[in-house]
């Protein structure tokens, strides 16, 4: 796991998401197994980065900054993030992944997708995973009010991304 300050501010930092940080602990503690460079390197093409966040929610007030094709909402589960723009790392693979894990242990999910035609936020998936060649995917928890004082989630939400990341690191 590994967990970083600043997301937004300072990601380009040395000790940033868009550093050389992540790939060099992981050489590290590669190296540390006895790895060879080259078995490093299929370890990581064969790795998977679970990147964790929030997500936009269906907003009542503000019905017009959400894709017709999908509306997430609270209470409904996790949201498997994509973008056309990549500003979210996930692909089709990473997406079936998710959902079979989803599917498997009925932890509830539906999925956000950027509008194409706004320009929407990104992740520290899709930054760490343009210098980290892992298969990625973003992931979140719907919430009100993005970057406002009053943010506003849902319990049952929190249930099933709990449920998905300790079904995930059973795997």
């Amino acid at each position: 796991m590994a967990l970083f300050d600043h997301e937004e501010v300072g990601s380009r930092t040395k000790q940033g998401a868009g550093s050389l940080l992540l790939l060099n602990l992981l050489e590290k503690i590669s190296d540390s197994f006895g790895k060879t460079a080259a078995q490093t390197k299929e370890s990581l093409y064969d790795a998977f980065l679970l990147s964790v966040d929030v997500a936009h929610g269906l907003h009542p007030n503000q019905m017009g900054k959400m894709d017709l094709t999908n509306k997430p909402v609270l209470g409904q589960g996790i949201c498997i993030k994509e973008a056309s723009s990549q500003s979210y790392a996930t692909d089709c693979e990473a997406i079936a992944i998710v959902e079979q894990i989803c599917r498997k242990k009925e932890i509830p999910y539906q999925k956000f997708v950027n509008r194409s035609d706004m320009v929407g936020g990104g992740t520290l998936g899709s930054i760490a995973s343009s210098i980290l060649p892992v298969r990625t995917v973003d992931i979140g928890i719907p919430l009100l009010a993005m970057h406002s004082a009053v943010e506003t989630m849902g319990t049952s939400d929190i249930n099933a991304l709990t449920d998905f990341i300790t079904t995930y690191f059973q795997i």
